[in-house]
């Protein structure tokens, strides 16, 4: 029903509600795409549900927009929470800022964690516990050594852009990308392999069991992670 009625002209309220979204994002052209769908849906938009956008958008961070059940910590945390809510609406990249500061900080946890797990799947291997974290930090500075090379090849195609050159590196870094993410798995098997010594069969299953434990480890060291960064605001 919304589709079949005309496009109404927007307010200015309407107009500086938009502006101030679009200021939010870095790109020219994200900017340009944005406006233009959100004038488009806005404008289409019944007065029940543009009143209902424009509650949320007045106090985003407002016990009517955002649910926070954290359990017995509510009383404590949730109004520091909204606050950090307030602090990352009114400048999110200050917020981003933070955020990628302190992935130095979650990787300290998250690294021993990886070891942890790995020292678990090989008990009775004579191995200590730090030979482990050892094997793990090796394999995540060569993690990081390749996604540094393509951050440097993405940043060459983005400054030379319209141009052959931009093209022949975007071209460069989608090709690196796709070898990327296909060599890094089997490198982290074949590590495991080379340095523990055991059978294709066992360490496969070993493997698998590593990279559920891995995505688990990540959330929660993220979930963490978001959490510090609000809190710390």
């Amino acid at each position: 029903k919304a589709a079949t009625r005309p496009p109404r002209e927007l307010t200015a309220d309407e107009k500086a509600l938009i502006d101030t979204l679009v200021k939010r994002l870095p790109d020219k052209e994200e900017q340009t795409r944005a406006r233009k769908e959100m004038e488009a849906k806005l404008a289409f938009l019944s007065p029940e549900d543009l009143a209902a956008v424009k509650k949320v958008l007045k106090d985003p961070c407002g016990s009517d927009s955002v649910q926070v059940n954290i359990g017995v910590l509510g009383k404590d945390y949730e109004p520091r929470l909204r606050d950090a809510c307030r602090k990352i609406m009114s400048d999110t990249p200050t917020f981003g800022r933070a955020l990628f500061e302190n992935i130095p900080k979650m990787m300290f946890v998250f690294l021993p964690l990886i070891a942890a797990v790995i020292y678990v799947l090989y008990l009775g291997s004579g191995r200590y516990y730090v030979e482990h974290l050892l094997f793990v930090v090796h394999y995540h500075a060569f993690f990081f050594l390749g996604g540094l090379v393509i951050l440097l090849v993405e940043r060459l195609a983005t400054w030379t852009r319209d141009t052959t050159a931009g093209s022949v590196f975007g071209g460069i870094g989608g090709f690196l990308i796709f070898v990327f993410a296909l060599y890094v798995p089997y490198y982290l098997y074949r590590a495991m392999r080379r340095v523990y010594g055991q059978g294709r069969i066992v360490t496969l299953l070993k493997y698998s069991m590593l990279g559920v434990a891995y995505f688990v480890c990540l959330v929660i060291t993220g979930l963490a992670l978001l959490f510090y960064t609000a809190l710390s605001l």
